[in-house]
């Protein structure tokens, strides 16, 4: 998941370049230092304090020109623009991701047990998948008689444990690569009946997925949203799905989620000769021991994670963002109205103060994930 600092860095350099171009292309080629570059890009050179965070500046700036110093000065000269910019370079990670090689059992004991139609592959729900491998306790859990308070912070929570569970398992599918593992995106679909019932949930061939995928744009546009990464900064999965199925309407469809179709990257592997590699001839009783040692292991690497980001969340609304949204904040004064009222009826005798309110907020996100995420 990219930090705050890099998240700037990238958008002012693409929305301030225009100023160097302009330059380069009237002649104006080099300047005093990299100080000098940085305060045309609107970057703040002098909190780049360590190595990353000035690479980072200079990595993505690579990316829109070819620049180097002039030999024994600190004058930096523009060579060349690049027009477009070039894409930004995967880094690659020398060691093996410890997400893969704990998801690796986990995946080939799905594939054993839970063959689509005796064919070598599992087809599941993005929800059920992050249960299956760790990544949450039960991400369906949904407690009763819950108050506008807690159901809002709640709703917040999910929205957060989904971006880091996300970005931790998108990390497990580019490494289980390694492992002869692999994951494509698919469409989970009903038919629309005119009866109230729907049919079977079904995978969605080539040329529904590519309807879903223009009226999904079309929902993003809709909500003024660039794509889904925007938008659900923004917005509940729900919109998301509300609108995307009131434009599949008269194509006779109703989107029910986006799913994984997992298997082998050789289709040719044999299921049952990887289930006896992983597991030789273990009792059932060893294999649910093993298993659930795996998912503790992802899951005790995702709630440091999840700890941490409640309480930025909660510093984030004493001292906003700059990239938070009007929504965002919007949000966060709803909740933290909520959070003051409740604080005046506990303690009607006390004056509220900051600490009181960061720390009702934190222990309320705290006890939801050790809910919803975390496994015992």
């Amino acid at each position: 998941m990219e930090n705050t600092e890099l998240i700037i860095t990238k958008q002012n350099i693409k929305e301030y370049f225009y100023i160097i171009e302009d330059n380069f292309n009237n002649g104006i080629r080099t300047y005093k230092n990299f100080r000098k570059i940085c305060e045309i890009l609107h970057l703040d050179y002098k909190k780049a304090t360590s190595k990353s965070s000035k690479d980072s500046m200079t990595n993505e700036l690579k990316r829109y020109c070819d620049f180097s110093k002039i030999e024994h000065k600190s004058i930096i000269e523009i060579k060349e623009i690049y027009t477009p910019p070039k894409p930004p370079k995967k880094i690659k990670r020398k060691k093996k991701s410890k997400y893969a090689e704990h998801t690796y059992p986990l995946i080939i004991n799905l594939l054993y047990s839970e063959r689509y139609n005796n064919e070598n592959f599992a087809v599941l729900d993005k929800y059920a998948l992050f249960n299956i491998l760790g990544f949450s306790n039960d991400w369906f859990y949904n407690p009763s008689n819950l108050d506008n308070f807690s159901k809002m912070v709640l709703d917040e929570l999910r929205d957060n444990c989904w971006e880091i569970i996300n970005h931790a398992f998108s990390r497990t599918i580019d490494y289980l690569v390694e492992y002869n593992i692999v994951f494509s995106e698919i469409y989970l679909i009903n038919f629309a009946e005119n009866s109230s019932t729907l049919s079977p949930t079904i995978p969605a061939n080539e040329e529904t997925a590519k309807l879903i995928q223009e009226k999904s744009q079309e929902v993003y546009d809709d909500y003024n949203c660039k794509n889904g990464y925007e938008f659900y900064k923004n917005y509940p999965y729900k919109v998301f799905k509300d609108s995307l199925n009131k434009k599949l309407k008269e194509y006779g469809i109703v989107y029910n989620s986006t799913a994984y179709k997992i298997s082998f990257t050789n289709p040719s592997t044999l299921i049952d000769t990887e289930y006896h590699k992983c597991f030789q001839n273990n009792s059932l009783e060893h294999i649910r021991v093993d298993l659930h040692n795996h998912k503790l292991f992802i899951n005790n690497k995702i709630l440091p994670q999840l700890y941490r980001r409640n309480i930025k969340e909660a510093n984030n609304y004493f001292e906003p963002n700059p990239l938070s949204n009007h929504v965002y904040m919007q949000r966060k004064d709803t909740i933290f109205k909520f959070i003051i009222e409740e604080y005046k009826t506990n303690h009607p005798r006390e004056l509220i103060n900051k600490t009181a309110v960061i720390n009702t907020y934190i222990n309320k996100r705290n006890n939801f994930i050790e809910q919803i995420i975390k496994i015992n």
